[in-house]
């Protein structure tokens, strides 16, 4: 699968329908009453339903849908998220990245201009007419 999240809109005024897992998006469709037919892109098919004025249009179901099953449990993880505040911008100025160049992905400046002289010098020699 391409997309591990899902965030579907409708056309119109661009209310929120769905916004969960990519997995799990068959399965909540189905259980609204629209499962989607055999041989028939999901995405194509959730879209269709989420498009206003069309003969498939179930925008404002699934729209109400979102508000009863879905946006609670957003709203409470928003509110947990909340409670546990991070860096305010100043202390984030203050530590000057440090944070970010001490963590386990961070490669040192003398590695990434190696990295970047070994790929440049790889493609002159193989076009040196780009001298």
């Amino acid at each position: 699968m391409l997309f591990d999240t899902a965030m579907l809109m409708t056309l119109g005024p661009g209310r929120m329908a769905y916004s969960g897992p990519m997995a799990g998006a068959q399965a909540y469709w189905c259980d609204r009453g629209c499962p989607v037919p055999p041989n028939v892109n999901p995405t194509d098919h959730f879209l269709d339903l989420l498009t206003p004025d069309t003969p498939w249009d179930r925008s404002d179901d699934f729209v109400m849908a979102y508000e009863k099953y879905q946006l609670p449990e957003i709203r409470r993880r928003v509110s947990e998220a909340l409670r546990c505040p991070g860096l305010a911008a100043a202390d984030m100025l203050a530590t000057g990245g440090q944070a970010a160049r001490a963590g386990p992905c961070a490669v040192p400046f003398g590695a990434q201009v190696a990295a970047l002289l070994r790929r440049k010098v790889r493609l002159t020699l193989r076009r040196p007419a780009a001298l």
